[in-house]
């Protein structure tokens, strides 16, 4: 059953060298992605995971 008041948000943000020059963007986009769901109202639960050589949940 769909529960309109859940959000289930997963990310994976890539932090290999190559992403270098973007990373400070790709951050602050994240970060305004999360400080607008905190203005929705239900919940939302986010999964973030992050790689380069290795894979790392945070």
């Amino acid at each position: 059953m769909t529960d309109p008041s859940l959000s289930l948000v997963a990310a994976l943000l890539d932090r290999s060298g190559s992403m270098a020059s973007i990373a400070d963007d790709t951050r602050g986009g994240f970060d305004s992605f999360i400080q607008s769901e905190r203005g929705h109202d239900g919940s939302t639960v986010v999964t973030l995971a992050q790689f380069d050589d290795r894979y790392e949940m945070v």
